[in-house]
């Protein structure tokens, strides 16, 4: 029996779970919320060593994922975000009881090849990163966050995730964050996509810079079964940076799986 936690919100008639990326815990997800709960059963399920699981640890992927699946609702949607969207990925190969996937500014292998022509990150953007969140957590997730916003969205907005998303924070231990960037860095399901016979939708962001917008028209030939949308004016959060449109987005994919 899995030790995780969830939180489940939402009063609507779909399941949906959620999974948040590296670096933050589930609460990543409040610019959406309010828009989705009135369609969904919202499950935030916090990765282990995240959030109400902070305490929890796990080895690899298999295991985190075995431990994912034992709480998760059956027969539901998944959305995954970033690092989320590799573990949603990967769930919706291996379990059956998987109705649809979504993944947000993910790739099925993050960074770049040397033996063949892929457009994936420097690695050595990730270890750059992982060393400014272990040196001074809180300033490196704030302007993350911040940088995710490139429309004229009011202070106030600004504020609010400061304050609900920022600094509600639990610190990550230097193991989580060390096992989460293994797994960025380590990870390739481009051979496997194809096996995933489900309704797929993968959106991006024009303007990320860890994960390439040039990486959508190849897993398109890798995953035939999915749909790829491009937000033009979009970094690595479109949810963050574009609420309202990314909710319609996701409440119509969902309605319009049988």
């Amino acid at each position: 029996m899995s030790l995780l936690r969830y939180k489940k919100i939402g009063n609507g008639n779909i399941k949906l779970v959620l999974l948040h990326g590296w670096g933050l815990d589930s609460k990543v997800w409040l610019p959406i919320l309010k828009q989705l709960q009135s369609s969904f059963q919202l499950y935030l399920i916090d990765l282990p060593g995240y959030g109400i699981n902070y305490n929890s640890s796990f080895l690899n992927l298999e295991k985190m994922i075995e431990e994912i699946i034992d709480i998760a609702p059956i027969n539901a949607l998944w959305l995954g975000w970033s690092l989320g969207g590799l573990i949603a990925t990967k769930i919706a190969i291996q379990n059956k009881n998987v109705s649809g996937l979504i993944t947000v500014a993910s790739s099925p292998k993050f960074c770049s090849c040397e033996k063949s022509y892929w457009p994936g990150m420097n690695s050595k953007m990730l270890d750059h990163f992982a060393q400014q969140l272990k040196m001074n957590y809180f300033n490196t997730i704030n302007r993350f966050i911040h940088s995710q916003i490139i429309m004229k969205k009011s202070v106030k907005y600004s504020k609010i995730l400061e304050k609900n998303i920022v600094f509600t924070q639990k610190i990550p231990s230097s193991q989580t964050l060390d096992i989460g960037l293994n797994l960025l860095k380590s990870y390739d399901l481009r051979s496997i996509l194809s096996k995933i016979n489900l309704p797929i939708l993968r959106i991006y962001g024009r303007l990320d810079n860890l994960v390439n917008y040039k990486i959508v028209s190849i897993v398109d030939t890798l995953s035939p079964n999915s749909t790829s949308i491009i937000f033009k004016r979009a970094f690595h959060a479109p949810f963050i940076s574009h609420p309202n449109l990314f909710s319609r987005i996701i409440i119509n994919f969902c309605r319009n799986i049988d």
